[in-house]
C-alpha cells in the first residue's frame, strides 16, 4: 500500500499585524540589533491552535507515511497595505518571518514542499517575496525538495493535484456557497480533457478568499466518468481594516489547514479539516 498525506495551507500573510508569526523569528533593527517581534493574542492563537498543534496531530496520523506540503500562496503580506504591517517590516523581514513560520514543517517524514505564487500585492510583485523565502528555506534545508510556480500540476504518488492561488469566489450568500466552485471545477476538468487532452486532476487546490470550500464534481468526458474535488483553505491571518471591508463585515472568521490521505493514488474524502471558527463580533449587554 502506497500512502501519503497531503497538507494544504495558504494565506499566512507574514508581516501583517495579525498574520502568522513564529515566536522564534529573529529580525534585525535599523541599528543592526537582533530582536524577536512580540506576538499579539491573535498571532499566538494562530501559531499554537491553528498551525503547530494541527501539524503535530497530522504527524501522528501520518505515522511512517511521507508528508507532502502544498502552500497555496500569499505566504507574506507584501507592500500594498503597509498600515497593517507588524511594526515597519521590510522585504527581508517578511522573508525571514516566512522562513521561521515554515520551520515546523521539517520532520523526517517530510517528502517535498510545493509553493504557489500568490497575489502581487502580497509578494512585492512577480513573486519576489515567495521566491526569496523559498531560497532561504532551501539553504537551511538543502535535502528537501522545494518547488515554486504560479500554477502547477503534480503527480503525487499517482494522485494528480492542480494548484494555483486564485480560484472561485466561495459565494455571496451562505445558501449560495459552493455553486461557483462547482461550475469552476467542472470547467477546469473540461479544459484539461477537451482543450489540453489531459486527464482531469483529482484535486484542484485554490486559496485567496480566506474561506473553507470543499466541492465534488463527477463529469463524463470522452466516454469515461471522472471525479474531481475542489479545495479552498482558510487563512492563517486575522481580519484587519481591509479584510473587514472586503468581507462586508463578516461576523466570523475561519482559520486553519487541511489534510488529505492518499492511498494508492486515490484521495480519501472528505478531507480532515484542522480549522477553528471564531465569532469576531463584540458582544454587549445593557440594562
Amino acid at each position: 500500500m502506497d500512502r501519503v498525506i497531503l497538507v494544504l495551507s495558504a494565506d499566512h500573510h507574514a508581516g501583517h499585524a495579525l498574520g502568522l508569526l513564529s515566536p522564534y523569528t529573529l529580525l534585525t533593527s535599523p541599528t543592526d540589533e537582533p530582536y524577536k517581534p512580540n506576538l499579539c493574542a491573535t498571532q499566538q492563537y494562530l501559531w499554537e491552535d491553528c498551525w503547530t498543534s494541527p501539524l503535530e496531530e497530522i504527524r501522528r496520523w501520518a505515522g511512517r507515511s511521507p508528508i507532502h506540503i502544498l502552500l497555496g500562496g500569499d505566504l507574506g503580506q507584501g507592500n500594498k497595505h503597509k498600515d497593517e504591517w507588524v511594526r515597519q517590516t521590510t522585504f527581508a523581514d517578511q522573508a525571514k518571518i516566512i522562513q521561521a513560520n515554515l520551520e515546523p514543517l521539517f520532520t523526517r517524514r517530510l517528502e517535498a514542499i510545493e509553493i504557489a505564487i500568490g497575489t502581487g500585492a502580497h509578494n512585492f510583485g512577480k513573486g519576489g517575496l515567495e521566491v526569496t523565502a523559498r531560497d532561504l528555506v532551501a539553504q537551511a534545508h538543502p535535502k528537501v525538495h522545494i518547488d515554486i510556480s504560479y500554477h502547477s500540476r503534480s503527480n503525487i504518488h499517482g494522485c494528480l493535484v492542480d494548484m494555483a492561488h486564485h480560484g472561485p469566489w466561495p459565494g455571496s450568500r451562505q445558501w449560495l456557497e459552493g455553486n461557483a466552485a462547482r461550475y469552476y471545477l467542472r470547467d477546469a476538468m473540461m479544459r484539461d480533457h477537451n482543450v489540453l487532452g489531459k486527464e482531469p486532476s483529482k484535486i484542484y487546490f485554490r486559496a485567496h478568499y480566506h474561506y473553507k470550500v470543499c466541492e465534488r464534481v463527477g463529469q463524463m468526458l470522452g466516454g469515461k466518468i471522472y471525479e474531481s474535488w475542489l479545495i479552498e483553505v482558510p487563512s492563517l491571518c486575522g481580519l484587519g481594516d481591509y479584510a473587514h471591508r472586503a468581507t462586508r463585515s463578516a461576523p466570523f472568521i475561519i482559520n486553519g489547514i487541511c489534510a488529505i490521505e492518499v492511498i494508492d493514488g486515490e484521495p480519501r474524502f472528505p478531507p480532515r479539516w484542522f480549522t477553528k471558527t471564531m465569532d469576531i463580533r463584540s458582544e454587549r449587554s445593557y440594562p
